[in-house]
């Protein structure tokens, strides 16, 4: 036969005092502060993408992933490769921000108007070929 007060429910509720309900707003529904927010985090950019270094490549390829079963539409998924190449032959995989490299060779201004330049001069030599395949992703992230 059970003692009374010693019921699990007894030693449970024991010294428990519910908090004070918040105020009421004129619809008859509670007053409730919004809840505190902390910033967002800003991720910290790499010293490789700084400059950029010479030795810093960004790769985005397309994920052979599985289209949704329902038949919705999704953005075409692809996938980022930031990698570092040190010397010839030796390749290094950037998977977080890089704060300090002993090789570290920045492009300047000219380096970059160069290869802008010269990207810009293959675009124009093959434009039909260039547009072509820009419409391939389009066209594929279009489909999903």
């Amino acid at each position: 036969m059970p003692v009374s007060g010693s019921s699990p429910t007894d030693r449970l509720s024991d010294g428990f005092v519910p908090s004070q309900m918040p105020p009421a707003a004129p619809d008859g529904g509670p007053i409730l502060e919004p809840a505190t927010t902390d910033p967002i985090p800003v991720a910290p950019i790499s010293v490789c993408e700084l400059g950029p270094c010479r030795r810093y490549h960004r790769l985005a390829s397309k994920i052979d992933a599985q289209e949704p079963l329902d038949g919705s539409r999704v953005h075409l998924p692809v996938f980022i490769t930031r990698t570092c190449y040190p010397t010839s032959g030796i390749e290094f995989h950037l998977d977080q921000p890089i704060k300090e490299c002993s090789l570290w060779d920045p492009l300047n201004k000219a380096d970059i108007q160069e290869i802008a330049d010269n990207r810009a001069s293959f675009a124009r030599a093959h434009a039909d070929q260039m547009d072509a395949f820009n419409k391939s992703w389009e066209d594929d992230d279009a489909r999903r």
